[in-house]
């Protein structure tokens, strides 16, 4: 038989019910307590799934703004210190008893030659054997990934090339533009393909979906556009879902959604052939200034000016962990290839490897 509300009231967790007698509700304290034990033992097995299991201090001198990670075991990093590293990922192996027999590490392997100021983005193409970067000097550059030789310059005008992403379908690289415009360039040849006016401000972030079809821009004002790269029809423009600078934006696996990351604190989910926002969240206490969609599509990670990093879980619209290892604000997130790490970088110039649930 259920108990009577009137003996029970609402524990400190969500959730949690607690006798307000134990004395005389015997079988009902028994009972919360068996479940106590076993929501205790459902949040340690949650810790061990997500876990800080490496760190680099001061890879730069200066604050990371960028991260991604590359083919392989492959970190890459770019920083306000004009410097652009490659790091060796290690993980680290476990016994049957789960003692530890070797850790994770992180090792500096080669560099990225030739930025005159502070690095922006590097982006790497979806077939893993080229790499862009973004500099405050308004330059492109293309990098081979095996031997980090640089392939092609691009002069792309004054701050007319702020954040960079590849086209999967085309040999395109689109970058944002102080114009308020959506610059495509050919990362073969170096030319200037189109442009897309976004007839917003300062666009601080763009993405292509994964087949192409699309690229999305955030503006410093809040605007978040997407267009058709095929015919620069702009098929969706939101210019008060977010009401500060949207510094990141990220497609969902599948192309149907939209992620944007706010210095209004909010994540909006949306959905852009509709033209429609389908949830904003909350839970970050400062500026959100990174989003990366993990690779099997089912969650989210965010980086702030909390200095915290947020995994979310896509389908249920929440928040299902927390870091707080980093010292200062999160500039970049990027998962790896398996989405089983997710590398991170900020103003306290190191980079952090996390151990995810999947």
């Amino acid at each position: 038989m259920a108990p009577k509300t009137d003996n029970f009231r609402r524990g400190d967790s969500e959730g949690d019910i607690i006798p307000l007698n134990p004395l005389t509700n015997q079988k009902y304290f028994t009972t919360s307590l068996l479940l106590l034990h076993a929501q205790q033992n459902s949040t340690v097995k949650t810790r061990d799934m997500y876990r800080r299991c490496a760190t680099k201090k001061e890879a730069h001198s200066d604050s990371i703004w960028t991260v991604a990670w590359g083919p392989s075991t492959h970190i890459i990093s770019g920083a306000v210190d004009g410097t652009v590293k490659r790091w060796a990922h290690t993980e680290g192996t476990t016994a049957e008893n789960e003692e530890v027999k070797s850790p994770e590490t992180i090792t500096h392997s080669s560099s990225f030659e030739g930025h005159q100021l502070g690095v922006i983005s590097a982006t790497l193409h979806p077939g893993g054997n080229l790499m862009a970067t973004t500099c405050v000097d308004c330059r492109i550059r293309m990098y081979d990934m095996q031997d980090c030789s640089l392939i092609r310059e691009i002069d792309a005008g004054a701050v007319e090339s702020w954040t960079g992403s590849f086209s999967g379908l085309k040999p395109h690289i689109a970058t944002g533009s102080q114009s308020g415009a959506v610059n495509v360039f050919s990362h073969e040849t170096g030319e200037k393909i189109t442009s897309m006016d976004t007839t917003g401000d300062f666009v601080m972030s763009v993405a292509y979906s994964p087949d192409g079809q699309y690229i999305a821009a955030g503006c410093n004002g809040g605007m978040v556009s997407v267009f058709d790269s095929e015919s620069n029809a702009q098929i969706m423009k939101h210019t008060t879902s977010h009401t500060m600078p949207v510094r990141s934006v990220a497609f969902s696996k599948d192309g149907l959604l939209l992620l944007t990351a706010s210095d209004d604190k909010h994540v909006n989910i949306y959905d852009p052939r509709q033209s429609q926002v389908v949830a904003s969240l909350a839970g970050h206490s400062s500026w959100v200034l990174s989003v990366a969609m993990s690779p099997d599509g089912k969650r989210f990670a965010t980086g702030s000016a909390d200095n915290k990093i947020k995994i979310w879980d896509l389908g249920l619209r929440r928040c299902v962990h927390t870091f707080d290892d980093h010292a200062d604000q999160v500039w970049s997130v990027a998962y790896n290839e398996t989405g089983t790490r997710l590398v991170s970088g900020g103003d306290d110039g190191s980079i952090n490897i996390f151990q995810l649930e999947v």
